[in-house]
C-alpha cells in the first residue's frame, strides 16, 4: 500500500502556509487524492520541506509557488514551480555545498540530501526553466 503522499503533502503545505505568507508568497496547490508510494515518511517530508523552503527563500515575491501531485498510470509526478531567476547550473544544485546564490543563507546541503533520497527510492529528479519559472520535477515509478 505505501505511505499516502497526498496526505503528507497536504500536511507539509499546511505547515508552510504561514511562513510563505510572511514572505509574500502564496502556495497554489493541486494535490490528487489517494496517491501512495513506498517511502519512509521522514524522508519524503525532507524532500517536500526542502523544496518548499527553497521556494519561499528564492522565489519572486507576490507570485504563486505552484505545487502539484498527480498520478498517471505507473508514474507519480510531484512538481514545484516558482517564478524567479533561472537556475544557471541545474545539474550542480543537487551537489553537496553548491549554492547558486551566495548571498542567501544556507549550506548547500538540502538538495544534496534530496538527491540521495531520490537515488535511494529510484525517484527521477530534474530542473527545467519555462515561462519565467524554475520547475523541480520528481517522478516516482509505481
Amino acid at each position: 500500500m505505501g505511505l499516502s503522499l497526498s496526505t503528507v503533502l497536504q500536511q507539509r503545505t499546511k505547515f508552510f502556509t504561514t511562513i510563505s505568507k510572511v514572505n509574500f508568497k502564496e502556495l497554489a496547490l493541486k494535490i490528487e487524492e489517494n496517491i501512495s508510494f513506498n517511502i519512509n515518511q521522514i524522508e519524503i517530508e525532507r524532500l517536500i520541506d526542502n523544496n518548499i523552503s527553497n521556494a519561499v527563500k528564492y522565489a519572486d515575491v507576490n507570485k504563486p509557488i505552484s505545487i502539484t501531485l498527480k498520478q498517471e498510470k505507473n508514474n507519480i509526478e510531484l512538481t514545484f514551480k516558482t517564478y524567479g531567476k533561472e537556475i544557471l547550473n541545474p545539474k550542480k544544485v543537487f551537489e553537496k555545498n553548491y549554492r547558486e546564490n551566495e548571498s542567501k543563507r544556507g549550506l548547500g546541503l538540502g538538495l544534496n540530501m534530496v538527491k540521495r533520497i531520490c537515488e535511494k527510492y529510484n525517484i527521477h529528479y530534474s530542473i527545467t526553466y519555462n515561462k519565467g519559472q524554475n520547475i523541480f520535477t520528481y517522478i516516482f515509478e509505481v
